[in-house]
């Protein structure tokens, strides 16, 4: 059974949540980055290359972009703090404290229990 501390306030937005459970879990011993590198093959070289004894969780550049972008128009580009779309979360080591963290936080996860996938955070 995983324990988790319930946060006293959450954050009103998505990315705050997201903040601060992956503060949580660098807590926690995990390489936890937020919007990191462009894609995930990049992202989890560069982590398993500085941190190779460490778990990871991170979500990449990609990612971001469509699971925050609200739309583009006119070349311009209109972001949001809160979740669009779904945002993959890729992962190594406890999948359920990972998933745990992130629900303790307020956010929606899905998550079959496989390895093989990432943990979904879905919008609100």
């Amino acid at each position: 059974m995983i324990l988790l501390d319930k946060p006293k306030t959450l954050p009103e937005t998505d990315r705050g949540r997201l903040k601060e459970a992956f503060a949580d879990l660098r807590k926690r011993g995990y390489a936890a980055r937020m919007n990191f590198m462009c894609c995930g093959s990049c992202a989890s070289y560069a982590l398993d290359e500085k941190h190779p004894d460490k778990p990871h969780v991170y979500w990449h550049r990609q990612g971001d972009d469509s699971a925050f972008t609200l739309r583009q128009r006119y070349g311009r580009v209109e972001r949001s703090d809160d979740l669009v779309d779904t945002l993959y979360i890729h992962w190594s080591g406890d999948g359920e404290e990972i998933a745990a963290v992130l629900r303790d936080w307020g956010l929606r996860v899905k998550w079959d229990g496989s390895e093989m996938y990432c943990i979904e955070v879905l919008p609100r």
